[in-house]
């Protein structure tokens, strides 16, 4: 009996081991395809130099728009259409975490001001397990330079990141942990700074997503396509 249950033990054990091997091949050959649609995507732009409204987009790929086909499908090339007399400036770049993005902005002109600035911020700071203080504390410091270029300044991250397939799974409950983690801090920044926040966590699109990641998201299961940002475009638009 006690070698039995020995043999079982040990059967459990090798297959448990086989499960994170192939997990995590899956995990690895997603994300080359991720690495492939980043190199891809062109963040969607239209500057007009005599535009009377001036829109600025900052962040990562979800910025840029990574995922679709045609960038016009991308929250910057959404915001062009509810506003086509608008000049677009994207400065958006796949990778990009909060300290990155501070960087960009210490080298911009500070005289510059845009009518809305949309920053697509923090999924990066998420994945790559940044303490959540130092979320804080960057979050922090990107809103308030962005504060001094715009009167309308509206941030986001993501949604609930562990619910994308692209994670092996003994991984999307850590991942799914640090969204709901940073939402409660962007939530409190953005009252405490008097910014608009985006909420995309147990938002209609959440669910949708998580439902049919087949329809809503790319090819490598974590950036989404066209109609996957259309879902959350129109979240973004209760804040424009």
């Amino acid at each position: 009996m006690i070698f039995s249950i020995k043999n079982i033990m040990l059967g459990v054990l090798i297959l448990l081991v086989a499960f994170i091997i192939i997990d995590s091949i899956r995990f690895y050959l997603l994300f080359r395809k991720g690495t492939k649609l980043a190199s891809d995507a062109v963040p969607y732009e239209r500057i007009m130099s005599d535009a009377k409204m001036k829109i600025l987009v900052l962040g990562d790929s979800t910025a840029v728009g990574t995922g679709t086909a045609n960038n016009i499908g991308s929250t910057a090339g959404r915001l062009a259409s509810v506003y086509p007399d608008a000049s677009i400036t994207n400065r958006a770049v796949n990778g990009l975490k909060l300290e990155g993005l501070l960087k960009l902005l210490a080298k911009s002109d500070e005289n510059e001001h845009f009518d809305i600035i949309l920053v697509q911020i923090g999924a990066n700071d998420v994945i790559r397990m940044t303490a959540m203080d130092y979320i804080e504390k960057r979050a922090q410091l990107v809103i308030e330079k962005l504060k001094k270029k715009t009167d309308r300044l509206i941030i986001l991250h993501s949604g609930n990141i562990g619910d994308a397939l692209i994670w092996p799974v003994y991984m999307r409950p850590i991942i799914k942990s640090r969204s709901y983690e940073i939402r409660e801090v962007y939530k409190k920044l953005a009252s405490d700074l008097g910014v608009h926040y985006v909420d995309l966590i147990d938002a209609p699109s959440d669910k949708l997503l998580r439902d049919f990641p087949t329809t809503y998201y790319s090819a490598d299961f974590l950036h989404l396509n066209e109609a996957g940002y259309g879902l959350w475009f129109d979240e973004i638009k209760k804040a424009l």
